[in-house]
């Protein structure tokens, strides 16, 4: 949950061909530390996210993630202070068309930093994602779902103007996490 990676792409893969996207976004939440205490945290953070894969075959592609963010963290009642962290993931997505649809698996690999309250923390980071693609030519909207290892898991739509995209992502635990994303893209 340190660093929370946003999934801007298609269930499309472009065979033969090299797609670059590059994407902003807004998070906002809130999160109860139950290890050491039961403190609540409400958060808010900005971030970047690029992304670049290559169509080796027409039902893979490979490429590169990374992205970082910045915001502020606030116990209830405390002090805010500043939260800072990055991430890098190599990832192989995997898709078939089906009869008006794409269905694609994205599993992705790497690691990232994060800085809270003055601690350094890194970290491996890996995820899988499950996306549905519509419609068959031109997709328009991708229905994403995943889980990660240390992320709460996630439910995302992604609205496609031609090379422009706005992104909605959710993100809960249960009561102990639960986070908002709102983003844009363009892809290249």
């Amino acid at each position: 949950m340190c660093v929370s990676v946003v999934n801007y792409d298609t269930a499309e893969i472009n065979y033969k061909s090299k797609t670059t996207r590059i994407s902003g976004y807004f998070e906002g939440g809130s999160w109860k530390e139950i290890l050491t205490s039961s403190s609540l945290y409400y958060f808010g953070k900005i971030g970047v996210n690029y992304q670049r894969g290559y169509g080796i075959c027409e039902n893979t592609e490979l490429g590169t993630q990374f992205g970082g963010e910045i915001g502020g963290e606030k116990e209830k009642d405390g002090t805010p202070y500043t939260i800072f962290g990055s991430y890098f993931l190599r990832y192989i997505k995997i898709g078939q068309k089906a009869e008006d649809h794409y269905i694609s698996f994205k599993f992705a690999l790497g690691g990232g930093f994060f800085n809270r309250n003055y601690s350094f923390i890194i970290f491996p980071l890996a995820y899988i994602d499950m996306m549905l693609g519509f419609p068959l030519e031109n997709e328009k909207l991708t229905i994403y779902g995943g889980v990660g290892i240390f992320s709460a898991p996630r439910l995302g739509l992604n609205f496609h103007f031609n090379k422009f995209s706005i992104f909605f992502q959710m993100s809960s635990f249960t009561r102990d996490y639960f986070s908002f994303k709102l983003g844009a893209g363009c892809k290249f």
